[in-house]
């Protein structure tokens, strides 16, 4: 859905000498939302404002609040930590960020998660309910929004 902006549609990609079997009628492919004009039609759509996106600005927007939020905590004696790139990532209640999976199964705290989960909620801030998730930014993220979000992390945070 997300190449249609919502609207379901299939997708399928691959090296030239495996897409080159479909044209050859070596394999077949179906699909409830393969081809549906209205589909394509948003697909066309969405690739066209992602043409002309500044993703350059996103990912720094990104890095920006990363620092941003590893610091509203820290103001408050509070160490944490994140992993991720840019405008996708991942906040750890811990100093020291996880490297590996079984790092990240332990520095997961499902409690302290959902507490935060829950803060922000009531600050309107929405997040994922769980210690695996990520905050992910997106082009409608700017300045005004990332700073409602900053403040409502702050307000959250002095709560817990």
């Amino acid at each position: 859905k997300a190449i249609g902006s919502g609207v379901p549609v299939a997708a399928l990609v691959g090296k030239p000498e495996y897409m080159g079997l479909f044209e050859q009628g070596k394999i077949v492919r179906a699909g409830t939302y393969s081809g549906a004009p209205p589909a394509c039609a948003a697909v066309l759509a969405t690739l066209k404002q992602l043409a002309a996106a500044d993703y350059t600005a996103l990912l720094a927007r990104g890095d920006r609040l990363r620092v941003e939020l590893v610091t509203a905590f820290a103001n408050k004696g509070i160490a944490v930590s994140t992993t991720g790139y840019g405008a996708v990532f991942t906040l750890w209640p811990s100093a020291v960020p996880p490297k590996t999976y079984a790092e990240a199964a332990q520095k997961a705290d499902s409690e302290w998660t959902l507490a935060l989960h829950k803060a922000l909620r009531r600050e309107r801030v929405m997040t994922m309910p769980f210690a695996f998730g990520r905050i992910y930014l997106t082009f409608a993220h700017h300045e005004e929004a990332l700073h409602a979000v900053l403040e409502g992390y702050k307000a959250a945070i002095a709560s817990l």
